[in-house]
């Protein structure tokens, strides 16, 4: 899925969009705990509610992302019964005061809300991601949102709806329209029983330059999903245990191809229910160590793809590790453990992988934080002969406050990923750079830059991509 991407979010020890879940680590996004997390979906990378928000890392890690919020995790992090103390605006407060630069939200009732629009010129040097025939083009972006909070002294709900528009000037076939919208809740049943709910929608398109990109596209094919998940979580004494349900359903649009007509997606079409079960144990209020069990069913709207393939499976993973919460000086978790997935057709073959997550956010000094993010993931594919696509990504963000009102921000991300049982394989790699000006609590100027490589072992698929972005964000 592509799009504009330089609204984008520092993660910070007080950040007002800490609350934010699903989310993003590497683009500055935690869940409602203010821990990183892996599950947001790509369209959201462009939707966040702006304070400190230097330009985060922009590369293919976003699709991963959105696969894991799909619920393709093997074993990834799942979310800590730490919690934070939040204010009236969502700002979950681990020590420090809210910024003078926060954005105040509007009462409604019960509720606050938090508006927020973004627009923005991106120029790109290669705007189709092509190996050969590089265009660039002058891009034109604009992004609404608005994030609805209850501010209740019980119970929780949450409500995001964000989009993000990019229009090229000379390549129209590029243009991406990225949606979301997403709703949270949870109930405090006791003081040691808690549900939590959530469903969401996402709509985009699909990246260029991977193995699943058909060559002969004038247009990459739309995505939806939509998912729904409910969760339980029970306290007994130390012992902390959280059952959980997932629920997503993928469609896949047509893509029209160069010289007329289209080519159907039909075949991807799959739902996907899982369930896991955690067991946590708070052995320090900082530390808990936990186990976690998960299993799937991937079930496809045709019974076979168009190569003839059987593409139903089913997967189970175990992992164990730590979540740390020591504060605003360092809070996440790490994991690792094991997953296998098994296709019904027995001509592919199954897949199995030691896998390694982790979700960081260190603070050195007050003025920055290191955001740090590891993450597995074992995808569906149609790519002819591949049973799955096993995606491994790594990411590293620092940014740091030269004033109150400037931070500076500079990523790195890396992305590995191995069709079993096709031979191919795909790296890519990301730097960027960016800046947040923010002249008041409702307005920010925002610049960023990222330099895009993807090395494939297929033929006439590398390509390199240099973009630059500067925009203004108007808030509440």
């Amino acid at each position: 899925m592509t799009g504009s991407a330089f609204a984008q979010q520092q993660v910070t020890a007080n950040e007002d969009d800490a609350i934010d879940s699903p989310s993003e680590v590497l683009r500055g996004r935690v869940d409602e705990n203010g821990l990183p997390d892996f599950n947001q979906d790509q369209a959201a990378r462009d939707a966040t509610a702006g304070r400190n928000v230097p330009q985060t890392v922009t590369s293919r890690l976003g699709d991963v992302v959105r696969r894991r919020e799909a619920g393709n995790t093997v074993g990834g992090p799942e979310r800590p019964i730490f919690a934070d103390r939040e204010d009236g605006g969502g700002n979950v407060q681990t020590g420090n005061a809210v910024s003078a630069y926060d954005p105040l939200g509007i009462r409604v009732g019960s509720f606050l809300a938090y508006p927020a629009v973004e627009a923005g010129i991106e120029f790109t040097d290669n705007v189709a991601l092509a190996d050969r025939g590089r265009r660039d083009d002058l891009g034109y972006t604009i992004a609404p949102e608005l994030r609805l909070e209850s501010n209740w002294s019980r119970h929780a709900a949450t409500l995001r709806a964000s989009s993000s528009h990019l229009i090229y000037d000379e390549n129209s076939s590029e243009d991406t329209d990225d949606v979301e919208v997403r709703a949270t809740g949870r109930i405090d049943i006791t003081r040691d029983t808690r549900v939590d709910l959530e469903a969401g929608f996402t709509f985009g398109q699909e990246s260029r330059g991977t193995a699943e990109d058909d060559s002969t596209a004038e247009t990459q094919p739309d995505e939806t999903v939509y998912s729904a998940t409910a969760s339980l979580t029970q306290r007994f004494n130390r012992m902390i245990a959280t059952i959980r349900s997932n629920l997503e359903v993928y469609e896949f649009g047509d893509a029209q191809l160069t010289g007329g007509g289209t080519q159907s997606n039909a075949d991807r079409d799959y739902t996907e229910v899982a369930g896991s079960l955690r067991l946590g144990y708070e052995w320090t209020p900082a530390i808990q160590p936990f186990v976690e069990g998960s299993y799937s069913i991937r079930r496809h709207d045709q019974k076979t793809d168009d190569d003839g393939f059987r593409r139903d499976s089913d997967g189970h993973s175990v992992v164990g590790g730590v979540a740390v919460n020591l504060g605003p000086i360092l809070r996440g978790e790490v994991s690792g453990g094991y997953a296998e997935r098994r296709p019904d057709d027995s001509s592919l073959s199954d897949v199995s992988a030691v896998v390694a997550n982790a979700s960081l956010i260190w603070a050195p000094t007050p003025l920055t934080t290191v955001t740090a993010a590891v993450g597995t993931s074992v995808d569906e594919t149609t790519v002819t002969g591949s049973s799955a696509a096993l995606s491994r990504t790594a990411g590293l963000n620092v940014a740091h406050a030269l004033f109150d009102n400037l931070t500076l921000n500079a990523g790195a991300e890396f992305d590995y990923t191995r069709y079993k049982g096709a031979g191919i394989t795909e790296k890519s790699y990301s730097l960027s750079a960016g800046m947040d000006y923010l002249i008041n609590r409702n307005l920010v100027v925002r610049a960023g830059y990222t330099y895009d490589i993807f090395d494939s072992n297929q033929s006439d698929s590398d390509y390199t991509a240099n973009t630059f972005r500067i925009g203004v964000r108007l808030q509440q």
